[in-house]
């Protein structure tokens, strides 16, 4: 699989990846029109230089709307999502980094790098400027990049689901998309499994971005 590039005209793949939210419904479920979402919409913003060649695809996240509703609309979209409602109420899930509450550009690296590691060993190898991405921002990265689950499973280290225990100990889990095969949808189904973060699997990449240097 090729690596991600940037795209020659990222101004016009900005305003696509606005057109796929748009697409999905994501201005019904705020009450907006289809021109005050698009407004509400952050602009292209170049790429660092101290990302390039390293973080070189970047992606529109909207995380205004619930997990759960954001599952719905891309099941209804065409991308046949199948996820455990109780996870995708997020009452058990738990970010490893700030949640943003606005939509933002981050620019990601489709973590082919990393490939075949446990979760634990790939976080160990981020660089300073590197982190995880959220369930969330996995969607998002799917959304314009499909093919990445055709060969590989999608560990999206940014995110975790934490099960507190009665004893008071706590069973971490880690959430992971795979492409599941279906009779009833021409594309695929988008599945979302949680796993031991210390478990390796073979096919698995663990898509990054950069964040960028506070100054």
């Amino acid at each position: 699989m090729e690596t991600l590039t940037q795209p020659e005209d990222p101004q016009v793949s900005w305003e696509t990846q606005k057109d796929h939210l748009i697409k999905l419904k994501f201005h019904e479920y705020l009450n907006m029109t289809e021109e005050e979402y698009r407004a509400s919409l952050p602009d292209y913003q170049p790429q660092p230089e101290q990302f390039k060649g390293r973080f070189n695809k970047p992606i529109l996240v909207d995380p205004r709307l619930r997990l759960l509703i954001q599952f719905i609309r891309y099941q209804v979209g065409g991308y046949a999502t199948a996820i455990r409602k109780d996870t995708a109420k997020t009452k058990r899930l738990e970010e490893l980094n700030p949640i943003q509450h606005q939509p933002y550009q981050i620019w990601v690296d489709e973590g082919l790098k990393l490939q075949g590691l446990s979760e634990d060993d790939a976080i160990k190898n981020f660089a300073d400027d590197e982190r995880g991405l959220n369930i969330i921002e996995g969607l998002a990265l799917i959304r314009e990049d499909h093919s990445l689950l055709n060969e590989h499973t999608v560990d999206l280290s940014g995110s975790r689901e934490v099960i507190r225990l009665p004893s008071g100990g706590t069973i971490e889990n880690a959430p992971r998309f795979h492409k599941k095969p279906t009779l009833h949808h021409s594309n695929y189904q988008l599945t979302l499994h949680m796993v031991s973060p210390r478990f390796a699997a073979a096919k698995s990449i663990f898509p990054t971005c950069g964040v960028p240097k506070v100054t």
